[in-house]
């Protein structure tokens, strides 16, 4: 599989399931909530492809009044991480994302090579009364046959 692919497979709000249709992006509403958030791209580089590792990256993040992100500040990540993955890529997709109400946020990027980042790579966001989405991003092939594999 080209390590520059990206599945999006669906989010999980607060209990509902929401699948993606064409788009790169999807849009949640609840109450007075709204999450626009761009599906990112995730790239290893050539020395994360010759690595066996996992890691996780914390940010935080503050919106504007709009949504819009204010600040990004990384709050925890391992030293060898942005040697391994594009870490600056994912940043520039996070800066576009859309989250209402204007309040801090926590986003969680986990990826790597071994263990459960073999399968899959994930990102989430949670406000901070609870609110999250976790977003799954599968590494290997899926075999669709309608055998469950």
């Amino acid at each position: 599989m080209d390590q520059r692919q990206t599945v999006f497979v669906g989010l999980i709000v607060c209990g509902l399931l929401i699948l993606p249709g064409m788009s790169q992006s999807s849009e949640v509403i609840r109450g007075n909530r709204s999450l626009q958030i761009e599906a990112c791209h995730l790239e290893l580089t050539n020395a994360g492809r010759a690595a066996s590792f996992r890691g996780t990256v914390i940010f935080d993040v503050k919106t504007d009044a709009g949504g819009k992100v204010a600040s990004r500040t990384v709050l925890r990540e391992p030293s060898f991480m942005r040697s391994f993955v594009n870490l600056h890529e994912f940043e520039c997709c996070v800066d576009h994302w859309e989250l209402k109400p204007a309040t801090q946020y926590t986003v969680i990027l986990t990826a790597g090579t071994t263990g459960s980042t073999l399968r899959e790579w994930s990102y989430s966001v949670a406000e901070k009364d609870g609110v999250s989405v976790r977003i799954v991003i599968p590494r290997i092939t899926r075999n669709c046959n309608g055998d469950g594999t």
